[in-house]
């Protein structure tokens, strides 16, 4: 609902440079050395035995080391953006220096704090209430829609305005949602007499894999928009966010399902319930293989729904589309692995495939974009490239589980 709003709200260019500066300043949600991912694994063993010293223990400490984190990373920024060139990096002059710095500046200082505020995520899933994350998103959408409506009425247009209304809406609903769950929890409160900081490394041992995973799949998944932007030009991606995000659907629909199990399959594996483990996991490839056939549905009326979406007609390659699909095919396979082997801590494998997976779309893309010259389509192919071996490697590992 938002969407079709913003993209009337904000120009092609500075919707290409918003997606690009969102995803640049996204990438601070994977420095927290893999604490958040950690945390919930190890919150998860507690919780499942109730084991209410730990509890307090995990959670004091991994909110202490997050803000920590997030200090550091706020001074480092502040610091650092002075001498950044901002038209440069977003390859454009249509837009003045000035303002791109300033919608930097806005977009940083609100990623960073929500940054360490998000750790509450990790919580509800740690508890196993999923739910309460996707009403989280619900009403950071809803407050997102009103404020760029309002903004769509007052006559008003900037990039900065824009951004303010984004960081308004995540910083407050994170905010409500924290309230709510340390008011029915007010035992396992932050404080820093429960901090244990010889217990960081139990939380980041795993974590530091996840963490390298984590940075990887920046490349896999939330880097397409800044290659666009840097090899093709941010008035290329529009198109190309928009059809990703018609797609992209299919990987919400699948993360309503198997988001809940991660912590699931943690507390199976805990109590060594592998029956139930590659009970679920079947299951998941099942439903995973019905949301696979309604993509393809769908993409027969991509137009119809684009215009039916944003009222807006674009013109596109055939095999962008192709692409599309594909590439979130094995994306919504991969998820399926990559949920069981994270919810027992079954990482390395994984790392290794994800390292080789990233570090193939940069030279990959450059090739795509500007040895062969497919523009935005390069992108999406990139990506199936780089997912292809990701999928290869990964079913290996889940075998050897279910054949240990």
């Amino acid at each position: 609902m938002t969407l079709p709003l913003t993209v009337h709200y904000l120009t092609n260019i500075e919707y290409g440079v918003w997606v690009t500066l969102f995803s640049i300043m996204n990438w601070i949600n994977v420095l927290d050395i893999g604490i958040g991912l950690g945390m919930r694994n190890k919150l998860a063993e507690a919780v499942a035995i109730d084991d209410k010293y730990s509890i307090r223990m995990y959670m004091a400490t991994g909110f202490f080391s997050m803000a920590a984190i997030g200090v550091t990373l706020l001074i480092i920024f502040l610091l650092g953006i002075h001498d950044v060139p901002m038209q440069r990096v977003f390859n454009t002059d249509a837009i003045s220096e000035t303002e791109l710095f300033n919608a930097t500046l806005c977009t940083g200082i609100f990623i960073i704090v929500s940054f360490v505020l998000g750790l509450i995520t990790q919580v509800y899933y740690a508890y196993q209430r999923a739910a309460m994350n996707g009403a989280m998103s619900v009403l950071q959408g809803t407050i997102m829609l009103i404020s760029v409506y309002a903004l769509t009425k007052s006559g008003t247009h900037s990039l900065v305005y824009f951004v303010f209304a984004f960081g308004i809406s995540m910083l407050l609903s994170k905010l409500i949602f924290i309230t709510i769950f340390f008011a029915k929890h007010a035992d396992t409160m932050p404080r820093w007499s429960n901090v244990r900081w010889d217990k960081l490394k139990s939380i980041t041992s795993m974590g530091i894999q996840f963490f390298i995973i984590q940075i990887c799949t920046i490349f896999g998944f939330g880097f397409s928009d800044v290659l666009i932007t840097q090899l093709v030009g941010p008035e290329f991606v529009r198109t190309y966010d928009v059809i990703f995000k018609i797609f992209n659907v299919s990987v919400m629909v699948q993360g309503l399902i198997l988001t809940p199990l991660w912590s699931a399959y943690t507390e199976a594996y805990a109590q060594h319930d592998f029956r139930w483990i590659k009970t679920i996991f079947k299951k998941t490839i099942k439903i995973t293989a019905f949301i696979i056939v309604c993509m393809l549905i769908v993409s027969i009326f991509i137009d119809n729904l684009i215009y039916l979406w944003l009222h807006l007609y674009f013109e596109y390659s055939i095999w962008l589309i192709i692409g599309m699909i594909i590439y979130h095919s094995i994306s919504l396979l991969a998820g399926c692995f990559c949920m069981v082997l994270n919810g027992i801590g079954r990482l390395r494998l994984q790392m290794y495939a994800w390292i080789v997976s990233a570090g193939l779309v940069i030279p990959v893309s450059w090739y795509m974009t500007q040895v062969l010259k497919l523009g935005n389509v390069g992108i999406i192919w990139t990506l199936v490239i780089s997912l292809s071996v990701l999928m290869l490697m990964l079913p290996i590992d889940v075998w050897r589980l279910f054949h240990c």
